[in-house]
């Protein structure tokens, strides 16, 4: 453990920006800014009962899912916290948000069972799936973004293809009884479900040939750990599992990307080099101007 703070406030989402040494809290009404060492940065309450968080690192845009007020906020981390875009739509009684890593496009999964998708430059979703018969409890998407795997209410997993979501890759039947509480997508497209105390890791998931009784690996926590959120470590063959007692992370041999681009992730770079990308990322992200 690097860093135990104690905010004595109730937290409901969590989410890092551009680097390690930032990341936001939302809290019950305001959203808050705090860096490396726990010091609170700044208050953000234009982005009021955030309950998810999304952050896109190309645009510097904070993404902020509010169910209560049915609204989809995007803010400008490099620019005070400036609102770009706020949506409202009966569609965002939001229950899951991911960002697609290869277009910046948001997913919202709803309580109706749709996945909407956003963009802040249009007002009204650029798409919306009605993807299973109540409400979606987890959106993954796999790292080159073309996949999509979704969780719901209705005892089902589906597996999408982004470029053609009428085209569903496989749809999984899980027994009844149980409900997915999360799901996620390693480097080299494993698929990681979690539900009551068990985690199942599946390697055949986008190949058509997924069954649920027959995972590629399977862990078991104790009765009392309830899982929460599972996440795999990028370029790293290691899960880690968030559940009602604390944080454990097992090894998941072959689910991590092994190549990495060091321009894009320079997973190697020190202080010096992390100031570098941060100043060419602000660069890259200014509007060119002609003379």
């Amino acid at each position: 453990m690097i860093r135990e703070i104690q905010i004595q406030k109730p937290i409901h989402s969590v989410q890092f920006l551009h680097d390690e040494t930032m990341w936001a809290a939302s809290q019950d009404k305001y959203l808050y800014v705090y860096n490396h060492e726990g010091v609170q940065v700044n208050e953000i309450i234009t982005a009021q009962r955030t309950r998810y968080m999304q952050f896109l690192p190309y645009h510097f845009l904070l993404v902020c899912a509010s169910p209560e007020k049915e609204a989809l906020a995007f803010l400008d981390m490099s620019e005070k916290q400036k609102v770009v875009a706020n949506m409202f739509n009966e569609c965002l009684r939001s229950s899951c948000l991911r960002a697609n890593p290869y277009n910046a496009l948001v997913s919202v999964g709803s309580t109706k069972g749709t996945v909407s998708t956003w963009s802040p430059n249009i007002r009204k979703p650029v798409e919306e799936l009605l993807a299973h018969k109540g409400t979606i409890r987890d959106i993954a998407f796999s790292r080159d973004g073309m996949r999509m795997v979704t969780a719901g209410d209705d005892q089902k997993i589906s597996l999408w293809d982004v470029r053609n979501t009428s085209t569903m890759i496989n749809t999984v039947k899980i027994p009844p009884g149980y409900i997915i509480k999360s799901i996620d997508v390693s480097g080299k497209d494993m698929v990681s479900l979690a539900y009551d105390n068990v985690v199942k890791v599946y390697n055949d998931a986008f190949t058509g040939q997924m069954k649920f009784e027959k995972p590629y690996m399977q862990h078991l926590l104790n009765r009392t750990q309830k899982v929460e959120n599972v996440k795999f470590a990028p370029y790293e063959d290691i899960l880690g599992i968030g559940h009602s007692q604390g944080y454990c992370s097992i090894v998941i041999p072959g689910s991590g990307q092994s190549q990495v681009d060091t321009s894009e992730v320079n997973i190697f770079g020190n202080a010096t080099a992390r100031n570098r990308k941060e100043v060419q990322m602000l660069l890259e992200k200014v509007r060119f101007r002609t003379p």
